[in-house]
């Protein structure tokens, strides 16, 4: 099976990752954003912000692609 996790930047960048995973379960998709973006401020007044490569985290999807494998794999 394969994760496709999208981030959307806040300047409008999108990153497009993919992880082969052996099952899925409903917190999958959490984890892996958690293991790759951390927490920070942002510009402004003690706010918190998600980030990834230094840049803010605007939002965050996942869809997943069941793979197969074939005869020769």
């Amino acid at each position: 099976m394969k994760v496709i996790l999208m981030l959307i930047m806040m300047n409008g960048t999108v990153y497009n990752l993919g992880y082969q995973v052996e099952s899925y379960d409903t917190r999958t998709c959490d984890k892996l954003f958690d293991s790759i973006t951390y927490k920070g401020k942002t510009s402004g007044k003690n706010k918190q912000g998600v980030f990834y490569k230094s840049k803010e985290v605007f939002a965050h999807s996942c869809s997943i692609e069941k793979t197969t494998k074939g005869k020769n794999d």
